[in-house]
């Protein structure tokens, strides 16, 4: 006999499985993500231009972008841990940024992959409590690609 894993939400309305719900939030900020449209960078009063600035941290942030899309949602332990490598590598490409708009960026999306970390922690060990702020971590990763993007334009 099959089990039936669907929930109802506060509303009534049916709710999908744990990983059903990783995977819609994670594939909606991919999807976002990849909707974020360059610029010319602006000008900088730093020591530091905009474009030494995105050059020195573009290689991580491409491979955090990257890595998100490599997020195996059916196992969030592990996408827990990727999240937190990311956070871990991108707190230190900021070490090499000294231009305030890029280094501004950087600790929300570092935050980001942060608390989805965390969220995903939680959510693998059953706290379901968890997916609003995997919601909020994925929303704050993608507000940061999107401003990251647009001041750094791929070359």
């Amino acid at each position: 006999m099959s089990r039936r894993t669907d929930r109802m939400d506060r509303g009534g309305r049916t709710v999908g499985t744990p990983r059903t719900l990783i995977a819609l939030i994670v594939a909606t900020t991919l999807a976002l993500a990849g909707c974020a449209a360059g610029t010319s960078p602006a000008p900088s009063a730093s020591a530091q231009d905009v474009g030494a600035a995105c050059t020195a941290v573009r290689e991580k942030v491409a491979d955090a972008a990257q890595r998100l899309t490599q997020l195996d949602v059916t196992d969030p332990d592990a996408s827990a841990r990727v999240m937190s490598d990311v956070a871990a590598s991108l707190a230190d490409a900021a070490t090499a940024v000294d231009n305030p708009e890029i280094a501004r960026l950087l600790p929300d999306l570092q935050a980001g992959f942060a608390q989805g970390a965390t969220a995903l922690g939680a959510i693998a060990s059953g706290d379901l409590s968890q997916l609003p702020a995997l919601q909020s971590a994925t929303a704050g990763i993608q507000h940061s690609l999107t401003a990251f993007t647009k001041l750094c334009p791929s070359s």
